[in-house]
């Protein structure tokens, strides 16, 4: 699906971020923070996609568990535009999926939740390879 249409059908974006970091959020915003390229987005809601974007961009230290909040971001609520996104052209498994949105700050509130409290266990995640054959096989990716 072209990036058109996909905001045009007011489909979703998906933000994952640490847990405690959710009220922060809901006071100021989503932000573009360091990352010139803008607010780091996947347009999929499968946890296996959600699981490895976790896994290989968020984990911190030795944790072997950690809590995510994820957010649900829609064009029309959030005023995205085709021109706000860029594709992700990191190295990452899960980049096919991934877009970034060229935003300072995008406000949320609790209608944005999507999952608001998820435990992800590092060690119960499979290698990356056969889960990305299988969203291949799937059509995801």
């Amino acid at each position: 699906m072209k990036l058109e249409e996909y905001i045009e059908d007011d489909l979703p974006f998906y933000h994952i971020t640490h847990f405690g970091n959710k009220e922060n959020i809901f006071e100021h915003g989503l932000k573009r923070m360091s990352n010139i390229q803008g607010i780091c987005v996947t347009r999929s809601s499968d946890t296996r996609v959600i699981n490895l974007i976790a896994v290989g961009q968020l984990v911190s230290g030795n944790n072997p568990e950690e809590r995510y909040c994820i957010f649900k971001l829609l064009p029309s609520k959030h005023n995205i535009e085709v021109k706000d996104i860029r594709k992700d052209i990191t190295g990452e498994s899960t980049n096919a999926l991934n877009n970034y949105i060229r935003k300072d700050v995008i406000p949320v509130d609790m209608d944005d939740i999507f999952i608001d409290d998820i435990t992800i266990t590092v060690n119960n995640i499979p290698y990356f390879k056969p889960i990305i054959d299988e969203l291949i096989a799937e059509g995801l990716m």
